[in-house]
């Protein structure tokens, strides 16, 4: 098994065939302070991350999306509105927030495998340990930001 890909099973063409039409993402609010979760990354990590509990749901398109707030060891903090594809171990960056409080919608439209190797591991925990299982959400909105609220992550 290829050591990039999270464990569940390869995804060939095919396979993205075989996925819902993308629906169109609407942005949240701006994420605030009393509705941000920490999740660990790991001692090594670059950066800290928390997710924005109000912004995470869960499309008909079977895609997970959510704003996450990354905080560098020297204090800089990037606001991303992101979402990850359960089916195909994927995730892609919709939008950032800016310092004004607006949104730039990125303008990589591509979805990118989640891989172990990434410097930062905040789409690999957040796929494996909290959004997905058997290539599904792991249940409803809710019950994924219980699971971050409270680290209780996914078993297996």
């Amino acid at each position: 098994m290829d050591p990039e890909v999270l464990p569940s099973r390869d995804f060939d063409e095919e396979d993205k065939s075989k996925v819902a039409p993308e629906e169109k993402t609407v942005l949240p609010p701006m994420p605030q302070p009393e509705n941000l979760l920490p999740f660990e990354t790991g001692p090594n990590a670059a950066q800290s991350f928390v997710i924005d509990a109000k912004s995470l749901s869960i499309g008909k398109d079977g895609i997970i999306r959510y704003t996450v707030v990354a905080t560098s060891r020297g204090g800089a903090v990037n606001i991303m509105h992101e979402g990850v594809r359960c089916k195909t171990h994927e995730y892609r960056i919709y939008a950032f927030g800016r310092k004004d409080g607006q949104w730039a919608w990125s303008r990589n439209e591509q979805w990118q495998r989640v891989s172990t190797l990434a410097i930062n591991q905040s789409h690999t925990i957040l796929a494996r340990d909290f959004f997905c299982l058997a290539g599904l959400p792991s249940g409803t909105a809710n019950e994924i930001v219980t699971r971050i609220r409270y680290n209780r992550p996914l078993e297996y």
